[in-house]
């Protein structure tokens, strides 16, 4: 049985997505765990009350779980490769 011919490249950049995936992901909830950490640890309990910064927590937030999203995204890209390259 004769299967198509694979393009040498293509596991090289499929390793290249997955790496860029984990590394912005990364990237991303470090600057947002820090941004939160000073936000928050940096003041007292009163101060907190007082000041909140709800749009600045807010993105902070949604910076960190875009971060998770993109740890999930390569994590199933890997394992997909992984199983994928089983077959052949």
């Amino acid at each position: 049985m004769a299967t198509a011919p694979r393009h040498p490249g293509l596991d090289r950049k499929k390793s290249t997505v997955i790496t860029k995936e984990f590394l912005v992901g990364l990237l991303a909830i470090v600057l947002g765990g820090y941004n939160l950490y000073y936000l928050y640890a940096k003041k007292p309990l009163f101060g907190i009350i007082l000041s909140l910064d709800i749009t600045h927590s807010i993105a902070d937030i949604i910076l960190v779980i875009a971060g998770l999203i993109l740890w999930m995204t390569a994590y199933k890209l890997w394992r997909y490769k992984w199983h994928a390259s089983r077959f052949i």
